[in-house]
């Protein structure tokens, strides 16, 4: 098993991870690893330390909860505007909604073709910022952790978007 400390730790551009072998295995990937990089910096290794400490795992946790919040209220107020999320998100900090049935409906009198599109007049019309992503289809990445957001705020986003491309909106 290979993991890092960037995600759940939330360091992410420290360069610290760890891996669990065979012991057999020990031998042949510390020579490897001693080719291939020297070591992470000190002040990295303090904070993975750190990091496994019994408070530094309570706020995790807090945290992890106040991501699944975010995520518990949001998928299903885009599904209710039409937005189709095929996946549900179980250990990521984000929402993949399709935007494929809402392209090349008139909203606002504009006619969005592509996500890009959408997009921009979700910002021009709402002000709220969402970005694309193109690999392959049409989707609009919604990041659960940026600044604490108010659910208050979360709401009225939502609402707003909904009311944009004259969908049904969330109570």
């Amino acid at each position: 098993m290979v993991n890092s400390f960037s995600k759940y730790f939330s360091m992410t551009g420290w360069r610290l991870g760890w891996l669990v072998m065979p012991e057999e295995c020990v031998r042949e990937v510390e020579t490897f690893a001693q080719n291939a990089f020297i070591c992470p910096s000190a002040p990295a290794q303090y904070a993975g330390i750190a990091a496994f400490a019994a408070e530094t795992t309570a706020i995790l946790e807090q945290r992890r909860a106040e991501f699944r919040r975010r995520r518990d209220y949001l998928l299903p107020a885009l599904r209710e505007l039409g937005f189709s999320i095929p996946v549900t998100p179980e250990g990521a900090f984000y929402v993949y909604p399709s935007v494929r049935g809402l392209l090349g409906k008139s909203i606002r009198g504009r006619v969005c073709t592509t996500s890009a599109e959408l997009a921009s007049l979700i910002l021009d019309e709402v002000e709220v910022a969402v970005v694309i992503e193109v690999a392959g289809h049409q989707a609009l990445r919604r990041r659960l952790f940026d600044q604490p957001v108010q659910t208050r705020f979360e709401r009225e986003a939502i609402v707003n978007v909904g009311q944009q491309v004259e969908l049904r909106t969330v109570h």
